[in-house]
């Protein structure tokens, strides 16, 4: 190395020029050993880690060193448009041409939901409704709540690596919607739908909805092309054939937690009170026989005047499966099943309670009422009759239609659908604050209004008077110290 002196101002300054030393080169010159007698080998500096750009307040990057477009682009990623992180790694560095790792991405999507959780809460014990905000200017004709549930494994938090103590846990989701329909003195679709008539779509129906129904884990894959057909589109099939009425959807609300059930029927009246849905004249609350769906709406929604309503599909699964414990020919079965469901798409259900007992009491007073077999189609056919009985004040679906309500809870049901491609598999395992702030984010993304996109607001605005804070008070400390 040769150096160079140069006088410049009076300034002397040394610019160092770096040549080849040849001796070195060829191991003839041993580097000197320095020693650092004052040398403290307990003190360590932390390395500069990010980049200390002079506009990046103006450029809106803070602590995660990205811009607040990408690092919403990684969280709708890794939080909603795909079922693992791996996938959120391919589609952002295919789509945004962004190469992030997925360990990264799993990060910042667990730290932005866990924020949204954090959000979402103090906006939930702040609200008051004696002080919420005044109702729209356009009054709500007609409003839905639905609710249902899906699955997820968590497991046990600050246990180390690995999985620890996994167990299920059950998914909340309810679906709030704004609707416009016309109130008719007559029904307006008496005739049962073709498709609760057609027996192949039928089998094809009950057999998803029990595996549905269990407890069983279920991929995240998509359905192949014979199991397409499901409880979503036989629902959305009540409302497709001609001269039936149909409920537009204006505005959708979606709340998902994974709380019990007695406070997600409290963020549920929340939110439908947030959106004055309670303002509306009609108002309809759907959901299966689950008794913590009913619970809910006993303790919430009762007393505002919601009506009701047992979802038709279910109650269709539930009239065939009878059909079939009735019966000894698939021709005879069918002939019971078309029996049972036109009653029921009538109101009639009744009149499906008074025919199963005789049936029931048929098969007791059977000389083979002994056997095993008899006895348990006996307590499966008592156990559909109790599953009509308890719903039956929820199955007036010829009111339903005359009020121009809706009578299946298929747009819950395919949210639930959603929520479980990302969040069930038998491989997958969550921490609970993890996957309790990534549904609620999800929620607010399939959500109508403009929750999702206030919380990026709000939060660039935080950080940025949380930077001028520190600043601030940085300053004022080093002027007290001189």
């Amino acid at each position: 190395m040769k150096a160079v002196s140069v006088s410049a101002g009076g300034v002397c300054r040394c610019i160092a020029i770096r040549t080849v030393n040849q001796k070195y080169l060829k191991g003839t010159l041993k580097p000197r050993a320095v020693s650092y007698p004052h040398r403290n080998t307990d003190i360590t500096v932390p390395s500069a880690g990010g980049f200390f750009f002079p506009h990046r307040r103006k450029l809106e990057v803070f602590k995660e060193n990205y811009s607040p477009d990408l690092l919403r682009k990684i969280t709708y990623a890794g939080a909603h448009c795909t079922s693992s992180f791996e996938s959120a790694h391919e589609n952002l560095k295919t789509l945004a041409e962004v190469d992030i790792s997925t360990s990264h991405i799993q990060r910042l999507t667990v730290r932005i939901a866990k924020e949204f959780d954090s959000r979402d809460c103090e906006l939930s014990s702040d609200w008051d409704k004696d002080t919420a905000a005044p109702a729209p200017a356009i009054p709500i004709e007609v409003a839905s709540i639905s609710v249902d549930g899906g699955r997820t494994q968590i497991r046990q938090a600050l246990q180390g690596p690995g999985v620890h103590n996994p167990s299920w846990t059950e998914t909340k989701v309810g679906c709030l919607q704004v609707l416009q329909s016309h109130e008719t003195p007559q029904d307006p679709h008496p005739q049962l739908p073709k498709i609760f008539q057609d027996k192949k779509s039928m089998k094809q129906m009950v057999v998803k909805l029990k595996g549905h129904a269990h407890n069983g884990v279920q991929e995240d894959s998509p359905p192949s092309q014979e199991e397409t057909f499901n409880s979503k589109n036989a629902g959305a099939d009540i409302h497709q054939e001609k001269d039936s009425y149909i409920p537009k959807i204006l505005t959708k609300f979606v709340v998902a937690d994974i709380i019990e059930a007695e406070s997600f029927g409290h963020d549920l009246y929340h939110k439908a009170h947030l959106h004055h849905l309670h303002t509306a004249r009609r108002k309809a609350f759907l959901g299966d026989g689950d008794r913590k769906i009913w619970s809910i709406y006993e303790d919430n929604f009762r007393a505002e005047g919601w009506i009701p309503i047992l979802d038709f599909v279910h109650a269709v699964e539930y009239a065939f499966e009878a059909a079939k414990l009735c019966t000894d020919t698939e021709a005879l079965c069918w002939a019971t099943y078309m029996d049972f469901v036109t009653h029921i798409w009538q109101g009639k259900v009744l009149t499906v309670i008074r025919r199963l007992d005789k049936n029931i009491e048929r098969m007791q007073n059977c000389s083979d009422c002994t056997s095993e077999k008899l006895k348990d189609t006996i307590e499966k056919l008592i156990d559909i009759r109790s599953y009509f009985k308890n719903n039956a004040q929820r199955m007036n679906y010829t009111l339903y239609r005359k009020m121009g309500l809706p009578i299946s809870s298929c747009h819950v049901e395919s949210l639930i659908k959603q929520f479980n491609i990302r969040i069930k598999s038998s491989e997958k395992f969550w921490n609970a604050a993890s996957v309790k702030g990534i549904v609620k984010l999800k929620a607010s993304i399939l959500s109508s209004d403009n929750s999702y996109q206030q919380f990026w607001n709000e939060r660039y605005h935080r950080q940025a008077v949380s930077k001028m804070i520190y600043k601030n008070s940085k300053s004022a400390g080093l002027r007290m110290a001189a």
